[in-house]
This record gives C-alpha cells, sequence and structure tokens, in this order.
C-alpha cells in the first residue's frame, strides 16, 4: 500500500472522528511510533510464531564480518545509518576444514556473563576458532571467543525506516501534490500495515474495533468512486 493511501485513509477517519486536519508530518509521526509499537509486539514471539516472522521478515538482514583481532564485532546502530542494527537474529563462524578440504559453518551461540566465565575456564569446552562462543557487550556490540580473528556471517532484525511523506502546496497554496517517488513508504506486508494503521489512529487519538474500520475502509471507497 503506497504511503499516499495511508495518508489518505487516516486523514479520513481523524476528520470524520475529531475534526479538523492532520499535517503529513502528524501522520508520519504516528505511524513511524505505531511502526515501532507493532515491532516490539512481534518481536516478543519472533521466536514461536511463524506470523510475527513472516511480519518482521522484511527487517531481516544478513551481514558479513571479520572480527577485529581481539573479536569484537560491532554492527551499525546510528539511526541514520542503513540499516540500522535492533536485534541480533544469529551469527556463525566460517573456516576452513583441511581434513575435508571443504568451507564450513559453525553457528556461535551468544552466552550469559556467568555462562561465559565458565566456558573459558573450562579446559574441556574451551572456545576454538572452529567452536567459538560470544557474548553481548552493548547495543550492536559483540565479543567473540577465543580473542581472536575470526570471519563468517549472520542476521539481525534492522531498525523499521521511519515514513516521510514528501509533498508540495498546489498553485492555489493549499492543495498537497505528493512525490512518491522523492517518499520513503512503509515497508510492513498487507496484514501487517492494517493493524500498524489501527494502532497509528489510536495513537492519533481514535479508538476503534476491527468492524469499525472495515466500515471507515468501505465508506471511503464509495466516496473515491
Amino acid at each position: 500500500m503506497d504511503l499516499s493511501e495511508v495518508h489518505n485513509f487516516i486523514r479520513y477517519i481523524l476528520q470524520k472522528e475529531r475534526g479538523g486536519w492532520a499535517a503529513p508530518e502528524e501522520i508520519d509521526d504516528v505511524l513511524y511510533r505505531a511502526g515501532w509499537m507493532f515491532f516490539n509486539k512481534e518481536y516478543d514471539i519472533y521466536a514461536k510464531d511463524q506470523e510475527a516472522k513472516d511480519s518482521l521478515s522484511v527487517l531481516s538482514t544478513k551481514f558479513q564480518y571479520i572480527s577485529t583481532a581481539s573479536g569484537i564485532v560491532t554492527l551499525p546502530t546510528n539511526s541514520n545509518v542503513t540499516p540500522c542494527y535492533e536485534h541480533l537474529l544469529s551469527m556463525y563462524v566460517q573456516y576452513y576444514d583441511n581434513v575435508q578440504q571443504t568451507t564450513r559453518f559453525k553457528p556461535i551461540k551468544f552466552l550469559g556473563e556467568d555462562e561465559i566465565a565458565e566456558r573459558l575456564d573450562s579446559q574441556i569446552l574451551k572456545p576454538t576458532i572452529v567452536d567459538p562462543v560470544g557474548e553481548q557487550l552493548g547495543p550492536g556490540i559483540f565479543q567473540l571467543y577465543p580473542q581472536t580473528s575470526l570471519a563468517g556471517n549472520g542476521y539481525y532484525l534492522r531498525q523499521p525506516a521511519k515514513p516521510h511523506f514528501v509533498y508540495t502546496f498546489g498553485t492555489d497554496g493549499r492543495t498537497i501534490v505528493y512525490n512518491q517517488a522523492a517518499s520513503t513508504q512503509l515497508e510492513w506486508n498487507s496484514s501487517s500495515m492494517n493493524k500498524v494503521m489501527m494502532m497509528a489512529i489510536e495513537l492519533a487519538g481514535v479508538n476503534l474495533d476491527a468492524e469499525q474500520l472495515v466500515q471507515y475502509a468501505a465508506a471511503k471507497n464509495q466516496q473515491d468512486i
């Protein structure tokens, strides 16, 4: 669904329920906040719910890494950088097996502080280049063990893009002329988009149930014909 359609629908409901006019910037703001609410709600059940995985799959980002000489991996956390890290999904190390003469991959298990200490002190389970472990030091910062340069790939959920409705005013000084090419679209799939719009409408101060939303959609479609 194009951002213009989303804006028009939300503005239509707000005008019907509250009266007045909502600026594009206001609608962008509630859509962005609603998107984060939806993201956090879906992430809470991401590991055990296929629908949540489908909803957030658009934000799944594959990355390659080469850690520092001390085993540090840093992912982009600056919101001005795309794609910006939010949650790690998985990371694995890549190494060459001289016996099998092939490249192999091993998932990296991330442990808590107490578990890391036990593994580092273990004579049997001490981390190796072909069987590393890791811990998270901060947002987007990971320490891999053994503390040496490792290489591999991984996946993380990036932050959702902030919608940006770009427009100018027409010659009358009042009509909004939408610039689709310059705008930043919402990224959610169809079913997720409806949920985000519902959350945005609620954040704007209007409480609707699903049936009322369908009625509004039907009424707007009739008026647009």
